[in-house]
């Protein structure tokens, strides 16, 4: 396929990152410089530097050193997941790879081919966020709730389009209170929404309470049920007078403690939370699970895993 489009040089992006970014200043860097392999990178907090793959690079920004997600990282300029290629190397690379079974992008072309080849980095200074573990990903929708987010959803100038279907307007009912929130299209709240994403199709009924949370399309949180600091995924039921997010135990979820340490719980897709069901923190509920799932079980404690 890259061969067909006869193209000179090849941009490679990773699917699970969040950011802005004009590619046309990179891939004139990229042609200007007469590089190999230009990748982006960004200055990370030091303490976020061991979940990515960190780079040392010279006076000139060409790379002398990349290190995959290490104990001890050398500097916190992180790789982005966002690779310029001279198609030709990138092909001759990949050939070769594959008649030795190699199949790793960032250790076999990358890393392999330091000192070689003409790689170097481009900094990147705007919002960026890998959203490839739980707390990434709600960090960077609860960051969408600042007055002036820095992934600006509102920028006349720089418009983000999604393929939805038509719906109608979010309807805020009276006696309500939403604060610090999005609403998508199509949702109904007649209860309380604070500091939460709601997408589109959501039902939040009379009483109810959702706070800190991130609830997917056509979910409906019943009455007076509560919802804390938790992402609940499509299709969701949730029964009257439930709680989701409660108590002060944080013991980490059972069966993934790297992940599910910090409170949040995760309700699989079409699972239907029976009325007066409590989950307590760091939970994992499985998908499409119904009332009849739940039978005898009326209280999850924290770190379970009901799968």
């Amino acid at each position: 396929v890259i061969l067909r489009k006869k193209v000179p040089h090849l941009l490679v992006l990773s699917g699970d990152h969040v950011y802005m970014m004009n590619y046309n200043p990179l891939f004139s860097y990229h042609v200007e410089r007469d590089a190999d392999i230009t990748l982006v990178v960004t200055k990370v907090r030091p303490e976020d530097a061991p979940r990515f793959g960190i780079v040392e690079v010279d006076h000139d920004n060409w790379i002398v050193d990349f290190e995959e997600k290490p104990a001890v990282p050398k500097t916190n300029i992180a790789f982005m997941g966002i690779y310029a290629f001279r198609t030709e190397f990138l092909v001759e690379q990949l050939i070769k790879n594959n008649q030795e079974n190699k199949f790793d992008l960032v250790e076999n072309v990358i890393i392999e081919n330091l000192g070689k080849a003409r790689i170097q980095t481009f900094f990147y200074t705007g919002c960026w966020w890998d959203v490839g573990t739980v707390k990434a990903y709600w960090e960077a929708n609860m960051q969408l709730l600042e007055p002036i987010p820095c992934f600006n959803l509102y920028d006349p100038e720089w418009m983000i389009y999604t393929n939805r279907p038509i719906s109608p307007p979010a309807q805020v009912c009276k006696r309500t209170k939403v604060a610090e929130s999005i609403i998508g299209e199509g949702a109904l709240i007649e209860g309380e929404v604070i500091h939460s994403v709601i997408f589109p199709g959501v039902v939040v009924e009379e009483g109810a309470r959702v706070v800190d949370s991130i609830i997917f399309n056509n979910t409906c949180i019943g009455k007076n049920s509560e919802v804390n600091l938790s992402i609940l995924d499509k299709n969701v039921k949730v029964g009257e007078e439930a709680k989701i997010g409660f108590g002060e135990d944080f013991t980490p979820n059972v069966l993934r403690p790297d992940l599910l340490n910090w409170g949040v719980n995760l309700i699989g897709k079409g699972t239907h939370v029976p009325p007066r069901t409590t989950i307590c923190r760091n939970c994992i509920v499985g998908i499409g699970f119904g009332v009849e799932n739940f039978k005898g079980v009326d209280f999850l404690k924290s770190g379970s895993a009901f799968l």
